[in-house]
Protein backbone atom coordinates (compact mmCIF):
# COMPACT_ATOMS: atom_id res chain seq x y z
CA UNK A 1 0.00 0.00 0.00
CA UNK A 2 1.44 3.39 -0.94
CA UNK A 3 2.31 5.68 1.96
CA UNK A 4 0.10 8.46 0.59
CA UNK A 5 -2.87 6.28 -0.34
CA UNK A 6 -5.11 7.79 2.34
CA UNK A 7 -5.65 4.56 4.24
CA UNK A 8 -4.86 4.69 7.92
CA UNK A 9 -1.74 2.81 8.79
CA UNK A 10 -3.30 1.27 11.90
CA UNK A 11 -6.19 -1.18 11.89
CA UNK A 12 -9.60 0.00 13.00
CA UNK A 13 -10.17 -3.61 14.08
CA UNK A 14 -7.91 -6.64 14.35
CA UNK A 15 -8.47 -10.16 15.66
CA UNK A 16 -7.32 -13.73 15.06
CA UNK A 17 -9.66 -16.31 13.57
CA UNK A 18 -9.09 -19.75 15.08
CA UNK A 19 -9.36 -23.11 13.33
CA UNK A 20 -9.54 -26.71 14.49
CA UNK A 21 -10.04 -30.16 12.96
CA UNK A 22 -13.70 -31.09 12.41
CA UNK A 23 -15.68 -33.93 10.85
CA UNK A 24 -19.36 -34.70 10.56
CA UNK A 25 -21.05 -37.13 12.91
CA UNK A 26 -22.02 -39.27 9.91
CA UNK A 27 -18.42 -39.43 8.66
CA UNK A 28 -17.11 -40.34 12.12
CA UNK A 29 -19.70 -43.09 12.50
CA UNK A 30 -18.79 -44.59 9.12
CA UNK A 31 -15.04 -44.34 9.84
CA UNK A 32 -15.16 -45.43 13.48
CA UNK A 33 -12.85 -48.42 12.95
CA UNK A 34 -10.01 -46.07 11.99
CA UNK A 35 -10.08 -44.23 15.34
CA UNK A 36 -10.34 -40.48 15.79
CA UNK A 37 -7.26 -39.70 17.88
CA UNK A 38 -4.68 -37.42 16.20
CA UNK A 39 -2.38 -40.42 15.71
CA UNK A 40 -5.14 -42.01 13.59
CA UNK A 41 -5.83 -39.02 11.34
CA UNK A 42 -3.50 -40.10 8.50
CA UNK A 43 -5.85 -43.04 7.81
CA UNK A 44 -8.86 -40.76 7.27
CA UNK A 45 -10.33 -39.01 4.26
CA UNK A 46 -9.58 -35.28 4.15
CA UNK A 47 -10.98 -32.24 2.41
CA UNK A 48 -8.21 -30.11 0.97
CA UNK A 49 -7.87 -26.66 -0.53
CA UNK A 50 -7.03 -26.07 -4.17
CA UNK A 51 -3.97 -24.17 -5.39
CA UNK A 52 -5.71 -20.80 -5.21
CA UNK A 53 -5.71 -21.14 -1.40
CA UNK A 54 -2.27 -22.74 -1.01
CA UNK A 55 -1.07 -19.67 0.92
CA UNK A 56 -3.43 -20.38 3.85
CA UNK A 57 -2.15 -22.06 6.99
CA UNK A 58 -4.80 -24.77 6.66
CA UNK A 59 -3.45 -25.70 3.22
CA UNK A 60 0.14 -25.76 4.48
CA UNK A 61 -0.83 -27.96 7.42
CA UNK A 62 -2.66 -30.39 5.14
CA UNK A 63 0.35 -30.60 2.80
CA UNK A 64 2.66 -31.39 5.72
CA UNK A 65 0.42 -33.74 7.71
CA UNK A 66 -1.94 -35.58 5.37
CA UNK A 67 -0.76 -38.15 2.81
CA UNK A 68 -1.74 -36.85 -0.66
CA UNK A 69 -3.74 -40.00 -1.36
CA UNK A 70 -5.98 -39.30 1.63
CA UNK A 71 -7.19 -35.94 0.26
CA UNK A 72 -10.48 -37.02 -1.30
CA UNK A 73 -11.55 -33.66 -2.65
CA UNK A 74 -10.28 -30.09 -2.96
CA UNK A 75 -12.37 -26.96 -2.68
CA UNK A 76 -11.82 -23.35 -3.63
CA UNK A 77 -13.23 -21.63 -0.54
CA UNK A 78 -13.30 -22.06 3.22
CA UNK A 79 -17.11 -22.00 3.11
CA UNK A 80 -17.11 -24.89 0.62
CA UNK A 81 -14.76 -26.75 2.97
CA UNK A 82 -17.29 -26.40 5.81
CA UNK A 83 -20.10 -27.57 3.50
CA UNK A 84 -18.12 -30.62 2.36
CA UNK A 85 -17.21 -31.58 5.93
CA UNK A 86 -20.82 -31.12 7.05
CA UNK A 87 -21.93 -33.40 4.22
CA UNK A 88 -19.61 -36.20 5.39
CA UNK A 89 -16.86 -35.97 2.77
CA UNK A 90 -14.03 -36.20 5.33
CA UNK A 91 -12.11 -34.34 7.98
CA UNK A 92 -10.90 -30.76 7.59
CA UNK A 93 -9.23 -27.86 9.41
CA UNK A 94 -12.14 -25.42 9.63
CA UNK A 95 -12.61 -21.91 10.97
CA UNK A 96 -14.19 -22.33 14.40
CA UNK A 97 -16.63 -19.44 14.00
CA UNK A 98 -18.09 -21.15 10.92
CA UNK A 99 -17.89 -24.82 11.91
CA UNK A 100 -18.91 -24.28 15.52
CA UNK A 101 -22.38 -23.21 14.39
CA UNK A 102 -22.92 -26.46 12.46
CA UNK A 103 -24.71 -29.07 14.57
CA UNK A 104 -23.68 -31.86 12.19
CA UNK A 105 -19.97 -31.19 12.80
CA UNK A 106 -17.85 -32.35 15.72
CA UNK A 107 -14.61 -30.66 16.72
CA UNK A 108 -11.91 -33.32 17.17
CA UNK A 109 -9.23 -31.20 18.82
CA UNK A 110 -8.78 -27.82 20.43
CA UNK A 111 -8.07 -24.90 18.10
CA UNK A 112 -4.47 -24.98 16.95
CA UNK A 113 -2.60 -21.65 16.95
CA UNK A 114 -0.75 -22.77 13.80
CA UNK A 115 -4.02 -22.13 11.91
CA UNK A 116 -4.66 -18.63 13.29
CA UNK A 117 -5.61 -16.18 10.57
CA UNK A 118 -5.52 -12.44 11.12
CA UNK A 119 -8.53 -10.32 10.28
CA UNK A 120 -7.90 -6.60 9.82
CA UNK A 121 -10.23 -3.78 8.91
CA UNK A 122 -8.54 -0.61 7.69
CA UNK A 123 -10.26 2.75 7.43
CA UNK A 124 -9.59 5.63 5.14
CA UNK A 125 -7.98 8.56 6.91
CA UNK A 126 -10.83 10.87 5.85
CA UNK A 127 -13.49 8.54 7.32
CA UNK A 128 -11.94 7.34 10.57
CA UNK A 129 -13.71 9.98 12.70
CA UNK A 130 -17.18 9.65 11.16
CA UNK A 131 -20.02 8.35 13.32
CA UNK A 132 -20.68 5.34 11.06
CA UNK A 133 -17.07 4.18 11.14
CA UNK A 134 -16.85 4.71 14.90
CA UNK A 135 -20.07 2.70 15.38
CA UNK A 136 -18.75 -0.13 13.19
CA UNK A 137 -15.42 -0.17 14.98
CA UNK A 138 -17.15 -0.25 18.38
CA UNK A 139 -19.36 -3.15 17.22
CA UNK A 140 -16.39 -5.09 15.88
CA UNK A 141 -14.39 -4.68 19.07
CA UNK A 142 -17.21 -5.35 21.51
CA UNK A 143 -19.42 -7.92 19.80
CA UNK A 144 -17.56 -9.60 16.98
CA UNK A 145 -14.21 -9.57 18.78
CA UNK A 146 -15.76 -11.25 21.82
CA UNK A 147 -17.55 -13.83 19.65
CA UNK A 148 -14.39 -14.70 17.74
CA UNK A 149 -12.22 -14.82 20.83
Amino acid sequence: MAANSGWCCWPAFRCALSSAIYASHSYLKAAAKRGIAPDDWAAHDWIGLDDTLAHLEQARWLAQNVPPGRVRMRVDSLLAMVDAARDGMGMAPLLCHLAGAERRLQRLADPDPCFDTGLWLLTHRDLKDTARIKALTRFLYEDLGAALG
